[in-house]
């Protein structure tokens, strides 16, 4: 976002080649006017490009992000416990695709839990 006066804020997503149009036009414009105004706006246009889009999240936003991430987390780990039991009732091998394949969770999920379900391992006797 950019600020040209008190009032006005705008939010720019432009390509380099689109910039250049833009400074083109400021420019041609600007000719006859005042050649400062042109080049203050040029500065903040490519002061912000450059600076990349600060974001702003509000604190409910932030601590709602925070718990759904909680509770995913939470529901992953409930399912990759249950597929781990279910293995082991079934006497089968306890393996991240084994774990994977019967939670329904993404093998990067399990692989978070890899000390968990190494410990796991069905021991015969």
């Amino acid at each position: 976002m950019f600020d040209i006066g008190e009032l006005s804020k705008y939010r720019l997503d432009l390509s380099s080649k689109e910039l250049c149009k833009l400074v083109e036009s400021i420019e041609k414009f600007n000719s006859e006017k005042s050649l400062d105004i042109a080049n203050s706006i040029v500065e903040q246009i490519s002061h912000h490009l450059n600076n990349g889009k600060e974001l702003k999240y509000s604190h409910k936003k932030q601590k709602a992000a925070t718990n759904a991430t909680k509770l995913r987390v939470k529901m992953a780990k409930e399912r990759i416990v249950n597929a781990v039991n279910i293995l082991r009732i079934e006497n089968k091998n306890i393996s991240e695709y084994a774990v994977a394949k019967v939670s329904g969770c993404s093998i990067n999920t399990v692989k978070k839990y890899r000390d968990f379900i190494n410990g796991q391992q069905v021991i015969e006797f």
